[in-house]
């Protein structure tokens, strides 16, 4: 898949990212691009417009900049070759595959439409990615997620105290005993009723006990006292199961714990009917947007990353020597750095 060559590399060509360490790790893939005369360019490197990072590279790339990466670390991207057998008859047999990367060059007037496009698309599959996380009650995929809310809180001039307490989540999971940490990754979700995909937040989970509290002592009327309160808190979850029952010999059908939705056929008709007119995934240099006018292809755009390594060790060490940032403090921060963010997740897995 990958070939490995030094010497001049074209505008265009498709290369790897690696880092050495006993062996290649494989970091991102990206393009080669051309640079203005005016921007120079070290000895031995080539700009690389990054598309797509590994995981285990959120620290040191962001996904839509242009790097200047060493050659002894590029390798070149060659497609896989097909049996004949499997190449369509109209395909010519030495023909390249589609690249899936922008043809967009770096420095082309801004198309906010495609960007809002862009970000509707990457948000949404996040907030999926997090729904999907809760109901199947994966707590090392909520892990993860921790770590990419932490740099989209950090990205957003007010979300720091938000960031912090991603930072302080992650740091902790990570200094925990192996028992302790996966006692608090999946402790986070519960399934009461059991099957696949049931699971949902322990959060909602003590709601729903609170609101049994509140119609338990709702009943005692004008009768409170700090011992009576406490009885009948007690007994909360006992007189829920016992209706429960109750309901069951009587025949009632139980109460139901999904919301109902309606019909969004038409809704979705609609939207796809303006999709198609307005063309937001095409390309279209100088569209604006009112509400938006300075809207990038990613939140992560915003993301500074030459600072996160030092905003992450500054608030773990006060983390570790028991301060706890307050809210002022935050703010401060966010008014100095102007909004500033990075990424780093090395440090978060030390």
């Amino acid at each position: 898949m990958y070939s490995y060559f030094h010497g001049h590399y074209s505008a265009g060509t498709v290369v790897i990212l690696l880092k050495k360490s006993q062996d290649y790790k494989v970091l991102a893939v990206g393009k080669v691009v051309e640079v203005g005369a005016h921007v120079p360019v070290p000895e031995k490197h080539v700009p690389v417009f990054v598309a797509y990072i590994e995981e285990c590279a959120l620290v040191i790339l962001v996904p839509g900049n242009v790097v200047f990466w060493h050659t002894d670390l590029l390798a070149v991207y060659k497609f896989p070759i097909m049996e004949t057998t499997e190449r369509s008859q109209n395909e010519a047999p030495n023909s390249n595959l589609n690249s899936n990367i922008s043809e967009i060059p770096p420095g082309s007037e801004e198309d906010r439409f495609l960007n809002y496009g862009l970000q509707v698309i990457q948000l949404g599959i996040m907030l999926m990615q997090l729904n999907d996380t809760e109901a199947e009650g994966d707590g090392e995929r909520s892990l993860f997620k921790w770590k990419m809310l932490l740099l989209y809180f950090r990205s957003r001039p007010r979300g720091n105290k938000y960031a912090y307490e991603a930072m302080r989540f992650i740091t902790c999971i990570k200094g925990f005993t192996e028992k302790m940490a996966h006692r608090v990754l999946h402790g986070h979700f519960v399934n009461p009723k059991g099957g696949e995909g049931s699971n949902y937040p322990n959060d909602l989970k003590m709601e729903h006990l609170v609101g049994d509290n509140k119609v338990s002592l709702r009943g005692m009327c004008g009768k409170k006292t700090l011992k009576a309160v406490q009885r009948c808190s007690g007994a909360a979850y006992g007189l829920k199961e016992c209706c429960t029952q109750y309901d069951n010999e009587c025949g009632f059908p139980p109460e139901s714990t999904k919301h109902t939705h309606a019909c969004m056929t038409e809704d979705v008709k609609a939207m796809l009917d303006i999709v198609q007119q307005a063309k937001p995934f095409q390309y279209q240099p100088g569209r604006t947007l009112h509400s938006f006018p300075n809207i990038t292809k990613s939140p992560l755009d915003q993301l500074y990353v030459a600072l996160l390594k030092t905003w992450l060790t500054n608030h773990k060490r006060k983390l570790f020597s028991g301060f706890h940032s307050s809210e002022a403090d935050d703010d401060e921060e966010g008014e100095s750095d102007g909004g500033e963010n990075v990424s780093e997740e090395d440090d978060l897995d030390e």
